[in-house]
């Protein structure tokens, strides 16, 4: 069997520049976004012809521990470093990446909410029964939230 690459919306001559190159259209659009309403230059790509990449396919959410929907269930830090320790597995991920994580997710999902409410969408909680790769079940994971 021959792998067949294909190359969708490829322009006739490529004579872009840019500041900072995206490659994937995940949850890395996130990061496009900002560096783009900072005033960079963003050139994203992905490897399929629509954006979203993975995400696309593991449900189209993130998991945003802390957030102000989630205190309200009862998240609190300690949830969110047992669920993030787990979930990470053997990955060497140490307790101050995964501090930062928990204390940006907010600010980011603040930040968006304001870059997308001119498009009438807004971050709301919920809906995790649809995500493959996210456990509820697990201590610290909310299903509510």
């Amino acid at each position: 069997m021959t792998e067949q690459n294909y190359v969708y919306n490829q322009p006739a001559k490529w004579d872009y520049v840019a500041d900072v190159l995206i490659v994937g259209t995940g949850t890395s659009m996130h990061g496009a976004i900002k560096l783009a309403d900072s005033g960079l230059k963003v050139i994203a790509i992905d490897a399929n012809e629509f954006p979203g990449g993975a995400t696309v396919f593991s449900g189209g959410g993130a998991y945003l521990p802390l957030n102000k929907f989630s205190v309200k269930h009862g998240d609190t830090k300690a949830k969110c470093m047992t669920y993030l320790t787990k979930q990470k597995r053997e990955v060497p991920i140490g307790e101050d990446v995964i501090e930062s994580y928990i204390g940006n997710s907010n600010p980011m999902m603040e930040y968006m909410a304001t870059i997308f409410k001119d498009y009438g969408l807004y971050p709301t909680p919920g809906g995790t029964e649809l995500f493959g790769d996210y456990h509820a079940e697990w201590d610290g994971g909310r299903a509510d939230a």
